[in-house]
Order: structure tokens, then C-alpha cells, then sequence
């Protein structure tokens, strides 16, 4: 019987020396970044990251040294909005962009609400809202998507699970690993590396895409046409409102935000973003976030406006330009007369 169970353990051991070998690799090279801490997790980068993650590891590892006290929240769009554009407009030696790819309502929140448990200030808060975040109230998932466990109640087990899943699918532990040590790009890596390299300032968390603005700025005719193609994604002669998505759910989830501001005396503003497809924030929506926040916070550039009519002020359909977010800041804080209403 003893020696059964030593076959029996020597067999298992035997076929678990491949799984090993690629969680060792795993651990080693970290290619998602979400094992190791890193002062600049954008340095010598090849492959799309967590942003979610990294925001989160970043305001973690650096709230102490920086004292960040004024935020920048949002899902993607908010990247238009640099915290070195901000920063004339508000009382912050440091400002933080803690943004998110695809964020949800309810992930936002949890970040402000992270913020305060550690008793750090929100001086300031800018947040970029749109259709799309105020209707999620579910986390993001998979390896871009998956929110910081230390901030969610995503357990630790299952968010490195979800990357050292994605590390063995498409044999993508294969395409990284040749990368990184021959640093030469084969089509078969295609999906996996990304040649592209992003400017990204390590203490303010903000992400620059300044090599489609140089292109834009270079060749606009012919940046048009790679990167929107023949569908624009808009039908500009009509005039499209979005569905009411604030129901009870998020309306609590905004009430939290708002106790939150209200406790830390934040002056804060909510943006609702100019997106390309021109539809319009429900009235219904809007009405709930004036009356939450107040009409005199919350400016809303949603529809058919100065920024949505002209294309060249987009890296594509999903994505406005830092020109846009400038203009806007300009208008909310530069002119205290402005209203709360962005459309004409």
C-alpha cells in the first residue's frame, strides 16, 4: 500500500513539473506586471496592461511619498484630461489620474471609497462620466478588466488565477518570452506585443497618446482614414438619446461618491464626455446627477456640440483628444460663469 502511494505521489509530481516550470516562468518574467512592484510600470512595456491594476499599485505604492489630494476619475475617455492641464486650475502640488479601462460605476466608487479609508484627502475631484459607465455596476474581468483585489472584493486567488490562465491561452507565455529575450517582432506575436510605446508620467499616473496626436497632427487626412474607416460609428443626421440607465442601484452608489465629498469637503465637478457618436445623456439621467450633485457641478457635453461635430478632435470613435478636455477645463473652472450645460 506505502508503495502504491509513492508511485502514486511520484506520477503527480512527475506531471505537475510542466505546470511548475510555467508558474515559475510566470512569476519570473511577470509579463501582465501584477506579481512584482515596479516604480514605472509603463518602462520598456510591450503588452496591454491592467490599468485598473497598475492605477490602483501606483496610488498604493506612492500615496505616502506624493500626498496626492486631488483625483482624476473615470473609465478610458478620462485619459484626455492630463493632471499638468489640471493642475493651474486647482490647489494640488499632485494631482492623480485614477482611471480605469471599461470602468463601472461601482468600481468607481469603490476607488473613492479606498481613498478615504486611508484617511487620504480628496481636495479635488474631477470625474469623467458617460452612458456606458453609469449603466455598469458589475466589475470588469479578464486580464485587462480585473479590478485591483485590494480595492474590490475580487479575492487575490481569483485575480491572479485569471492571469495565469491568460499567460497559458494562445500560447502566449511562448510569443512574450521570445520577445523579451530576442526583442525581435515575428507575426505570429500578433495580439500579444504591442510596438506601440505611450509617454506615461510615473507619479501623476497619467498616460499620453502622443504618438496618434503627432501622426494626426502630421498627416490629419490620411490618420482620418486609418483609424476611422468608412463606418463612423454616427448617424450625425439625427438626434439619438441614450436609454435611462440611473436606477436605484446607481443612484446609491452616487450617493456614496457624494457623502464621501461631502465629508472631505472635496470641490469636485462631473463631466459627462463629448463622445463621437454624438448621442445624447437621457434627461432623466442627467436630472439624477444634477439633483445628487448639484446643477452647478455637473456639465454636460454629451449630444451634438462644438466638440462632437468635428472629427479631428478624436483618436477614433471611442477616444477624444486633450485639446477636447483642455477646452473643457477651461470652460468649468476658467469661466465661473458658465453653466452646467455643455450643449449648443
Amino acid at each position: 500500500m506505502r508503495n502504491k502511494a509513492l508511485i502514486l505521489f511520484f506520477k503527480i509530481f512527475i506531471l505537475s513539473i510542466p505546470v511548475l516550470i510555467l508558474l515559475a516562468s510566470y512569476i519570473y518574467y511577470d509579463p501582465i506586471r501584477v506579481v512584482h512592484r515596479y516604480s514605472n510600470y509603463m518602462d520598456s512595456c510591450f503588452i496591454a496592461l491592467d490599468r485598473d491594476f497598475f492605477s490602483s499599485e501606483v496610488y498604493i505604492t506612492k500615496r505616502q511619498k506624493y500626498h496626492y489630494n486631488a483625483f482624476i476619475l473615470g473609465n478610458s475617455r478620462s485619459l484626455a484630461f492630463l493632471c499638468k492641464d489640471w493642475k493651474p486650475y486647482i490647489d494640488s502640488s499632485v494631482p492623480f489620474h485614477y482611471d480605469a479601462s471599461k470602468e463601472s460605476l461601482v468600481a468607481l466608487r469603490d476607488k473613492i471609497k479606498f481613498i478615504d479609508k486611508k484617511k487620504d484627502k480628496i481636495n479635488y475631484a474631477l470625474i469623467v462620466l458617460d452612458h456606458g459607465l453609469l449603466e455598469n455596476m458589475a466589475y470588469g474581468e479578464g486580464p485587462l478588466f480585473i479590478p485591483h483585489p485590494s480595492v474590490s472584493n475580487v479575492s487575490w486567488v481569483s485575480f491572479h488565477l485569471t492571469f495565469f490562465e491568460a499567460y497559458l491561452s494562445n500560447f502566449y507565455f511562448v510569443k512574450y518570452i521570445d520577445y523579451y529575450n530576442h526583442g525581435k517582432y515575428k507575426p505570429y506575436m500578433r495580439m500579444i506585443i504591442e510596438r506601440k510605446r505611450f509617454a506615461y508620467d510615473p507619479i501623476s499616473n497619467d498616460l499620453y497618446l502622443k504618438i496618434f496626436d503627432d501622426e494626426a497632427e502630421r498627416d490629419p487626412v490620411n490618420y482620418i482614414k486609418r483609424h476611422f474607416g468608412m463606418d463612423s460609428g454616427r448617424d450625425t443626421s439625427k438626434i439619438i438619446i441614450e436609454k435611462p440607465v440611473v436606477e436605484k442601484e446607481q443612484v446609491r452608489c452616487l450617493n456614496e461618491i457624494k457623502n464621501i465629498f461631502d465629508k472631505q469637503h472635496t470641490n469636485y465637478k462631473i463631466v459627462i464626455s463629448p463622445l463621437y457618436d454624438q448621442k445624447y445623456l437621457n434627461k432623466k439621467d442627467l436630472k439624477k446627477l444634477n439633483e445628487i450633485f448639484g446643477k452647478e457641478n455637473v456639465y454636460d457635453f454629451s449630444g451634438k456640440n462644438e466638440y462632437t461635430r468635428h472629427v479631428e478632435n478624436y483618436y477614433e470613435i471611442s477616444h477624444y483628444r486633450p485639446k477636447v478636455a483642455r477646452d473643457i477645463m477651461k470652460k468649468i473652472y476658467g469661466d465661473k460663469t458658465t453653466s452646467g450645460s455643455g450643449n449648443k
